[in-house]
């Protein structure tokens, strides 16, 4: 059964709480009607990926969905989930201490209620949470990925006490390509050296392997062990896979994809050489957006430009079908995103810790590392090599490539 609270909330407002999943789909109608609202909905806040999700991850404890409602009609739902997590205190890619903690994660775009959200529905849903903090379970409270010009941002900042609060969140542009209405406008867009560089690149891996170039794209559920063990081939070479964030064949992935292949959402797009897989695309066609997951390239093909060659390659199968309308480039900041991106915004992820004392000596470790690594990174860019070292780093870790192509 759904539990409300009342407790710190103006007369006729209510928060339900869904911590089962049976309870999930008890609201599972409003929840769709919110996000149906949503002027570009994405697929993290989707009721049936978040449920694929929470399912499949070994480390989820349980969900923790809130509605909110205003004299019982809902005005916001907030998407969570209880797991354990690693929170990775780093300096650069560098892990210096990984302590494990409760975490109550609020997914990407998963505060659901446009057009009648403001400042005071995040202002109640975010008193609930800083609640939730005192009672114990959880240790900190995770918002990814938050629109830095949101309502929310400056609350997040602001509500949480002093000591309790994320003191330098890494604030990295979002990037979105809308697309031009023809591959000849697109390339109309790109600098003329940038046109010849693509062309040039194509030409030569065309000459070099003549009739042994092909892209396959796997989009259905009898695919997905085909498209698995080939984006994993690659994944391994490259430096996200040194930094544990490349493409794992595990339950969880197999879970995500076999979810999104039912739905008809699944894209994955692998360039073969020789009947060899040398670069993946892993998107998300959803709502008329292509969100661009996971890529990655062999670094044996550098020479090719072959991230840069998929992309293109890529784009052209979309115009063919046109099914979306412009491709996310998700998150974190790039080259690449930056050439073909017609549209940025700024966001951050950031942290609440419990007020308790070892979240807070955790949150004092994690903050003066972030704050070490700033300071260093600003030096570095202001001394012009920033790009150079962390091209060398990649390097490093993936053993002879970088895994951006297109920087």
């Amino acid at each position: 059964m759904l539990r409300s609270y009342q407790n710190n909330l103006p007369p006729g407002w209510d928060i339900l709480t869904a911590k089962t999943v049976d309870e999930i789909e008890d609201i599972r109608p409003i929840w769709q009607q919110l996000q149906a609202h949503k002027s570009v909905p994405v697929p993290n806040a989707d009721i049936d990926n978040y449920l694929a999700v929470i399912m499949a991850m070994p480390n989820c404890i349980r969900p923790h969905i809130m509605l909110l409602r205003r004299d019982a009609i809902p005005q916001a739902v907030l998407i969570g989930r209880v797991e354990k997590m690693q929170l990775k205190c780093r300096i650069g890619y560098k892990t210096l201490f990984q302590p494990t903690m409760r975490c109550m994660s609020v997914m990407y775009e998963g505060i659901l209620g446009e057009p009648n959200i403001d400042a005071e529905v995040y202002k109640l849903l975010l008193g609930q949470l800083l609640l939730d903090l005192n009672d114990g379970e959880i240790d900190l409270v995770n918002f990814n990925y938050v629109r830095t010009d949101s309502p929310l941002f400056p609350l997040l900042r602001r509500m949480p006490g002093f000591f309790c609060r994320d003191r330098f969140p890494r604030v990295e542009a979002h990037w979105k390509m809308t697309l031009p209405e023809s591959m000849d406008a697109f390339y109309k867009g790109l600098s003329s050296k940038h046109r010849a560089n693509i062309k040039r690149y194509r030409k030569k891996l065309s000459q070099d392997y003549p009739g042994r170039v092909e892209l396959r794209c796997y989009s259905e559920a009898r695919q997905i062990d085909q498209a698995v063990k080939a984006a994993g081939e690659i994944s391994e070479k490259t430096y996200q896979h040194a930094l544990g964030a490349g493409f794992v064949d595990d339950e969880q992935t197999r879970t995500i994809l076999e979810t999104a292949a039912r739905y008809g959402w699944l894209r994955v797009y692998v360039l073969f050489i020789e009947d060899r897989p040398c670069a993946y695309q892993y998107m998300l066609n959803y709502r008329r957006t292509s969100f661009m997951c996971k890529i990655g390239y062999d670094p044996q093909w550098k020479q090719y430009r072959i991230g840069t060659t998929l992309f293109v390659m890529v784009l052209e199968e979309i115009y063919r079908d046109r099914a979306v309308d412009s491709i996310d480039f998700y998150f974190g900041d790039a080259d690449y995103k930056r050439s073909y991106g017609t549209e940025q915004w700024p966001e951050a992820s950031l942290f609440i810790f419990a007020p308790r004392f070892y979240p807070i000596c955790v949150n004092f470790i994690n903050f003066t590392l972030r704050g070490l690594s700033l300071a260093m990174a600003n030096l570095a860019h202001r001394a012009g090599f920033i790009t150079k070292v962390k091209r060398s780093w990649r390097n490093w870790l993936n053993r002879g490539g970088t895994n951006n192509d297109n920087e």
